[in-house]
């Protein structure tokens, strides 16, 4: 095990980067997902005060 990763380290280089970019990737979508919650929330609650005010 210890000879293939050895000899092939530029395949491990690979798997660590693409774990990488994969956890930046599910990480940005989850706080998109996140973010677009907040701002449905904050859209509906504003609106529900205007018209409270009006």
């Amino acid at each position: 095990m210890y000879n293939f990763l050895n000899d092939n380290s530029i395949y491990v280089v690979l798997v660590v980067a693409l774990i990488n970019w994969f956890g930046l990737f599910v990480y940005l979508m989850r706080t998109e997902s996140k973010l677009n919650r907040l701002e449905k929330q904050y859209s509906s609650n504003n609106l529900k005060s205007k018209g409270k005010n009006e």
